[in-house]
């Protein structure tokens, strides 16, 4: 089921949009931050609108949908990604004789129980579907291409302030 699959990926991305937004919020970066916080909200709320059709076309095929109905009815799983702006601080000054290097910390407020809950429910509905979820798996298994610009090394050279 295509809705199972979407919010699998989206789950599984969703970790690295937070960590690009906070060291885009700690290197001072706020137009990349707050697009990336765009992101993480549109990935957030993308989780959720999947898990509601996979439940949805799961129950419409007389499938048990008891755990994912349980983790929705919490009413925590829904809401924002990110609830407060992540914060920036700086931790440390290192003068040099042409240089000033100052190293910052960013602090991020995640909804990672809204997150953790979308976790569980997406196994719960996974379990709906066991001949949906070997497919699932083997397809994991395959290499997927690295679709970021530039690539693995484009990635490599931004991690290191290329």
């Amino acid at each position: 089921m295509q809705a199972l699959g979407i919010a699998q990926a989206l789950v599984d991305t969703h970790r690295d949009v937070l960590q690009r937004y906070t060291r885009a919020v700690a290197g001072g970066d706020e137009s990349t931050a707050d697009v990336t916080r765009g992101e993480a909200e549109r990935s957030f709320s993308g989780i959720w609108d999947q898990l509601d059709t996979a439940a949805k076309l799961t129950r419409e095929a007389g499938r048990d949908t008891s755990g994912y109905d349980q983790v929705s009815a919490s009413g925590a799983s829904h809401g924002v990604s990110i609830p407060e702006a992540a914060t920036r601080r700086e931790v440390a000054v290192e003068y040099g004789q042409f240089t000033t290097t100052r190293t910052y910390l960013a602090t991020l407020h995640a909804n990672d129980q809204g997150l953790n809950l979308a976790r569980q429910a997406l196994m719960s509905l996974w379990s709906a579907w066991p001949e949906l979820a070997a497919q699932q798996n083997a397809a994991s298994s395959q290499p997927v291409a690295d679709l970021r610009p530039g690539g693995i090394f484009g990635f490599i050279s931004r991690l290191f302030g290329g």
